[in-house]
C-alpha cells in the first residue's frame, strides 16, 4: 500500500499515544453503544500501537478474538510485545494492509480509525472489508473531515496547516475530507443500515492541544518533498502554532470526526 502519509516508527507512536488519549473516551462510547457480543471475532485495521484493539478485547470473553493489522512493522512489533507481556491469548497483530486482505466471512466486526482518508482507493478497501465480514457483520469507522478543523481565536498559521495537510493528501490521491463521502462509498460497497454521528473534540489546556503542531511535524518531510511549502515557511508555521497553543484562553480543535456504523 505505502500510502500512509504521517510518519511512523517510534516518533509516530509518540504522536499516536497523544491521539489515543485525546480520543479514548469518544471511541469507548462508540464501542459501548455498538452492542458487541462476547464471542465476536474482531479485526482492527490500521491498528497502530494496538490501543483500540485492547479496548475491543474488553468486550469479549475467551470465545472471541481480536486481530490488529498495521502497515508499519514497528507498530506491529510494539503491539505484539505489549500483549505478550500481558499474557493475553486471544489478541494478536500482523503486518499487512487493507488492499491485501484475503479473509472471507471471517470477522463479526471490523473497526478502522483514520485509515480510509489516507487511501487512494477506498472503494477497494471497503470491498475487501465487506468480503472479510461474516453475514450480518458490523463495520465501525472513524474518519475525518479535515476542513472542519478550527481555532479560537482564528489563527492564520493554524489555517495554513489545515490547508497544507489537505493539499498533501490530495497529491497522493487521498482525501482528508472523506468523512461525509463515506455514506455513499459504504452504500456502493453493499453495506446496509448505515448510520453516523459527528464528533469534534476541542481543547483549551489539555494534551490534545498539541495535535496540530505534532501532526505538522510528522508530515514535514512529504510537505517539503511535494513543495507545498518551503522550509522557512514550515519552521515559521510550527513556531507560531506552538506560541498560539501556549497562549491562555486559546482553543484548538481536532478535525470533524465522522463515526459510522454499517452492517453487511
Amino acid at each position: 500500500m505505502g500510502e500512509y502519509t504521517i510518519r511512523g516508527g517510534d516518533k509516530g507512536r509518540e504522536r499516536l499515544a497523544i491521539l489515543t488519549n485525546t480520543l479514548a473516551q469518544q471511541t469507548r462510547n462508540l464501542l459501548a453503544d455498538s452492542k458487541l457480543r462476547k464471542d465476536f471475532n474482531c479485526l482492527d485495521l490500521g491498528c497502530g500501537s494496538g490501543a483500540v484493539s485492547l479496548e475491543l478485547l474488553k468486550y469479549l470473553d475467551a470465545s472471541g478474538s481480536v486481530l490488529g493489522i498495521d502497515i508499519d512493522p514497528s507498530n506491529v512489533r510494539y503491539a505484539q510485545s505489549n500483549v505478550d507481556k500481558l499474557n493475553l491469548a486471544n489478541i494478536s497483530f500482523e503486518h499487512g494492509d487493507v488492499y491485501s486482505l484475503s479473509y472471507d466471512r471471517q470477522f463479526d466486526l471490523v473497526y478502522s480509525r483514520f485509515l480510509l482518508s489516507h487511501l487512494n482507493n477506498p472503494e477497494m478497501a471497503l470491498s475487501n472489508i465487506y468480503k472479510a465480514l461474516s453475514p450480518n457483520g458490523m463495520l465501525i469507522i472513524e474518519d475525518t473531515d479535515f476542513s472542519g478543523h478550527f481555532s479560537y481565536p482564528r489563527n492564520e498559521y493554524f489555517d495554513q496547516y489545515v490547508l497544507w495537510y489537505q493539499k498533501l493528501l490530495k497529491t497522493r490521491n487521498a482525501n482528508a475530507n472523506i468523512g461525509p463521502e463515506l455514506m455513499g462509498l459504504l452504500e456502493k460497497a453493499g453495506f446496509r443500515d448505515i448510520s453516523f454521528e459527528i464528533k469534534q473534540p476541542a481543547h483549551i489546556d489539555s494534551q490534545g492541544k498539541l495535535m496540530a503542531e505534532i501532526t505538522l511535524e510528522a508530515v514535514s518531510v512529504p510537505l517539503l518533498a511535494q513543495k507545498i511549502c518551503t522550509k522557512s515557511e514550515l519552521e515559521k508555521t510550527l513556531k507560531e502554532l506552538k506560541d498560539f497553543r501556549k497562549r491562555s484562553g486559546t482553543i484548538l480543535s481536532m478535525p470533524r470526526i465522522f463515526q459510522y456504523r454499517a452492517c453487511k
